[in-house]
This record gives structure tokens, C-alpha cells and sequence, in this order.
């Protein structure tokens, strides 16, 4: 799934593009940004989970504490942007 997200970069987001990211292989960890100024960093794609109706998002932190998003209280996620170093092949 193209998510057309940039290094850097901020995009509004609906919660497919949130789920989209998650599911993308492979995973890079990202931040979702809440509308009170909160940014919160999904570390792995277990540790993010929808609600079934869509309305909330449950994100882990990897030391077990959970945030109980309301999906519309987001307004926008980022990829982090690298160090600059590469892997050589």
C-alpha cells in the first residue's frame, strides 16, 4: 500500500493511512501526532491495534503503558527522519 509518506515529513492522516503504515513492509516506526501537541512513536506494528469501529486507537509504548487514541483527535503522523547512516549491501 503506497502510503505517499516522506521522511520528515507531516501528512493528515485518516485512520486507513495510520493502519496502512503499520502493515507496510518493512516497518519503520513512526509518530502520531494528537491535536493537544502529544506525539506518540509506534515502535512495532503489534504494538498498534484499531478499535472496530475505527474511532480509537490503542498504541502500546514498549514499556506496557497503552494511549486510547480518539481517531479524530489526530492530525497528522511522521516518519522519522534517519541518521544519514546507510547499510552497505
Amino acid at each position: 500500500m503506497q502510503t505517499g509518506l516522506a521522511e520528515g515529513i507531516d501528512v493528515a492522516v485518516n485512520v486507513r493511512t495510520i493502519i496502512g503504515l503499520r502493515d507496510k513492509a518493512p516497518f519503520r516506526p513512526f509518530d502520531v501526532h494528537l491535536a493537544d501537541g502529544r506525539s506518540i512513536r509506534v515502535h512495532h506494528p503489534d504494538l498498534l491495534s484499531p478499535s472496530p469501529t475505527g474511532r480509537e486507537l490503542v498504541i502500546w509504548s514498549p514499556d506496557g503503558s497503552l494511549n486510547l487514541v480518539d481517531a479524530d483527535q489526530v492530525t497528522s503522523v511522521a516518519l522519522p527522519k534517519r541518521n544519514g547512516t546507510r547499510r552497505l549491501r
